[in-house]
């Protein structure tokens, strides 16, 4: 969209009329979320149709480096320019439309130059189970509550946000399964961290967790899951409760046409489940 708007404006000026000042305006509010969508590692957050390979690379950025877009978006990071620094998203907003995906409380995030929790992402436009799946909830990082049918274009609002220079929280809440499934999440830096609370009032759900398909299961002990890279790298996974907690394989999309495999970790059901993630690197910090 900024190309094919820079391709607009050129036409404009060259016809000789007057550019409108408001796509001009649109523009430059696109490169500000084209700067907080893209990830340390220089490439776009792997949400809805974005591959995971997109990169955006010479947007502009400057000043906080938390934004929360009215759009349903909210991008963190501890710092720019710095390819080791953490960076989280989390999706809220009006239900999904054109290349959206049911990602709703959906959340992502890295640290320490790696990615960790990723999304089923874009695969490509073919008709087929496996694209269809990767835009449903269960191929993000959602809580899905364990009955009720799931109502797909829901909307799902931000209660509430705080925002430090260490640490960030949001709440988050809907009703995409006739019950009103609630998510915290805590972000900190210094260590990293993050640490989320789904809730349902009545019933139970389970979280879902996709790992990039870089980290493998080191070990699993009493609802923790360790994970690594095999250069060191490590991250931690904890459930409470923590009994029922599952690992599986999952196939994640990562570029266009291309798919490997990487672990997904199922907590408990429970009405309330926590969820830490810490990260560890590979020099031991």
């Amino acid at each position: 969209m900024h190309r094919r708007l820079g391709v607009a404006l050129r036409a404009i000026r060259e016809s000789g009329a007057e550019v409108p000042e408001r796509l001009l305006a649109r523009r430059r509010a696109l490169e500000s979320y084209v700067a907080h969508a893209t990830q340390p590692d220089g490439h776009l957050v792997p949400i809805g149709d974005s591959p995971a390979d997109a990169r955006a690379d010479g947007f502009p950025h400057e000043g906080p480096v938390v934004r929360v877009f009215d759009g349903g978006y909210v991008f963190g990071r501890s710092a720019w320019d710095d390819p080791s620094a953490a960076y989280y998203s989390i999706r809220f907003g009006p239900g999904r439309r054109l290349h959206g995906h049911e990602d709703h409380l959906g959340v992502t995030y890295s640290a320490q130059g790696r990615r960790i929790l990723v999304e089923a992402g874009f695969h490509s436009y073919e008709r087929t189970g496996y694209v269809d799946w990767t835009r449903s909830p269960e191929a993000h990082n959602v809580p899905v509550p364990a009955s009720g049918t799931f109502r797909p274009g829901t909307p799902t609002r931000l209660l509430h946000s705080s925002i430090g220079p260490s640490s960030q929280s949001y709440e988050l809440a809907d009703e995409a399964y006739g019950v009103t499934r609630t998510r915290r999440v805590l972000v900190g830096h210094g260590p990293d961290v993050m640490v989320v609370h789904d809730s349902v009032p009545t019933g139970a759900l389970r979280s879902l967790w996709h790992f990039d398909p870089a980290l493998s299961v080191l070990s699993r002990r009493d609802g923790t899951v360790v994970l690594g890279d095999g250069d060191g790298f490590t991250v931690s996974l904890l459930h409470l409760p923590g009994e029922g907690q599952a690992v599986r394989p999952a196939l994640l999309s990562t570029g266009y046409l291309r798919t490997a495999e990487g672990v997904t970790v199922v907590s408990p059901e429970a009405p309330g489940v926590l969820t830490v993630i810490t990260v560890n690197s590979a020099t031991g910090d």
